[in-house]
């Protein structure tokens, strides 16, 4: 079965283990530089786990995809950064989108309006990710700088219960339902 689920501090190995097994390619795409494994334990080692969270899906008893939500500077913090990875063979199924809304789900429980990404140009699932829910884009120097504004959003009963327990939920129901934008074209609805 295949669980999302928040990852809890005495787990860094596994989100090491997880992140070295994206290949060179892929390091790359997610911290926009080599990310050799030194470097990925320097990060790891690095999390404030009082203030950021980490979700992720299960399968197979190991992390396939992550989810790392660190919050702003600012007390209370008004938004988060997110970073997404997802193994190669378990991207095109929708995880990265579950990962997405329950970044969003917790940014609103946590009474943020804003949630940011940066990533490079060429990674084009993040920005497809991005503008799907609804992030408004710009690109600068051959990085993508996406942020949304969730002040019309609302989380669903099924994030509230994720993010509230910190369970083991079957990835199933979607997190976030954001009322369609003004302007038509450009409306998003997470379901």
């Amino acid at each position: 079965m295949i669980q999302l689920r928040r990852i809890l501090p005495w787990e860094s190995e596994q989100v090491v283990a997880h992140l070295m097994r994206l290949d060179e390619h892929d390091r790359h795409l997610r911290f926009c530089c080599e990310a050799t494994e030194a470097q990925i334990r320097r990060h790891v080692a690095q999390i404030d786990w009082t203030r950021d969270s980490l979700y992720g899906f299960d399968a197979d008893g190991a992390i396939r995809g992550l989810v790392e939500f660190m919050p702003d500077n600012g007390s209370p913090p008004r938004g988060a950064e997110v970073a997404f990875s997802v193994e190669a063979e378990w991207r095109r199924q929708g995880f990265a989108s579950r990962l997405m809304e329950l970044a969003l789900a917790v940014a609103l429980l946590r009474g943020m309006r804003k949630v940011h990404l940066v990533a490079l140009y060429e990674n084009m699932p993040m920005r497809q990710i991005a503008q799907r829910y609804g992030f408004r884009v710009k690109v600068i120097d051959g990085e993508v700088f996406a942020v949304t504004d969730l002040s019309t959003a609302e989380p669903t009963e099924f994030a509230r219960h994720l993010v509230a327990h910190s369970d083991l939920v079957p990835l199933a129901a979607s997190v976030v339902t954001v009322p369609p934008r003004r302007g038509g074209a450009g409306s998003m609805r997470m379901h």
